[in-house]
């Protein structure tokens, strides 16, 4: 998905700063832990590529949070939409059920995120 004149990358299209990108997440509406905010300048993630999976891409409620990520489904379907999101993906973000950012991360492999089903005991029976 190379990039070209009619497509238009997604952080070009919602450009801010170099400064305001790492300096003010919570000016773009984000909330983010102490950790989260480490991930990111460790990973070099800004905000606006946050913003976007938080945007664009797919979200699952799983075991008591919310993961929103960046697969290549997703990825393919706003390129045919005009949105070049191709340098995100694999980008995962985990929030909590109140919209906390706990943690960023890139994983190029999607995950297998499913609900664990509850595992069924056998009864012992007593003699």
């Amino acid at each position: 998905m190379g990039s070209s004149d009619s497509k238009t990358r997604w952080s070009a299209k919602h450009a801010v700063s170099d400064s305001e990108t790492l300096s003010a997440p919570e000016a773009m509406g984000l909330r983010l832990t102490n950790h989260a905010k480490d991930r990111m300048v460790g990973r070099r993630l800004s905000t606006t590529a946050v913003s976007a999976t938080l945007d664009y891409g797919r979200t699952l409620h799983l075991r008591g949070a919310e993961i929103h990520f960046l697969g290549r489904r997703e990825v393919r379907k706003h390129y045919r939409l005009g949105v070049d999101l191709s340098h995100l993906e694999g980008l995962m973000v985990v929030c909590s059920n109140e919209g906390v950012i706990l943690t960023v991360y890139r994983n190029k492999q999607t995950p297998n995120l499913r609900e664990r089903t509850p595992r069924r005991r056998k009864r012992r029976e007593h003699y």
